[in-house]
């Protein structure tokens, strides 16, 4: 599966945790919603989010976004070293973190 960076992970003003992938720019994911596991992609900010919040945490959809993105890409989300974070809770990012580490 083909790797894919993440440039940034944010938490917008509406609370939805937004995930900024390193595309080309004639790339994006549009087709995410396909997957039919809620996630969408916001052309204007170029970045993947839930399409309702529902009751999940960001650390539950930051895990069902990256499923939907090898779901319907076969891409693999990854973190680096060069990944910001924007307003996401402390604790929602170590558990990031960790649970990325613990299945790359």
């Amino acid at each position: 599966m083909e790797k894919v960076e993440i440039i940034e992970i944010s938490v917008d003003g509406a609370g939805k945790l937004n995930i900024r992938p390193n595309l080309e720019q004639d790339r994006d994911f549009a087709f995410i919603y396909r997957a039919a596991m809620g996630v969408t992609w916001d052309k204007q900010k170029n970045c993947l989010l839930p399409r309702e919040y529902k009751s999940w945490g960001h650390f539950e959809w930051f895990k069902q976004i990256v499923a939907a993105v090898a779901d319907e890409y076969r891409k693999e989300l990854v973190l680096t070293e060069n990944t910001r974070w924007r307003a996401v809770p402390e604790e929602t990012r170590i558990k990031i973190e960790d649970w990325m580490s613990a299945n790359q």
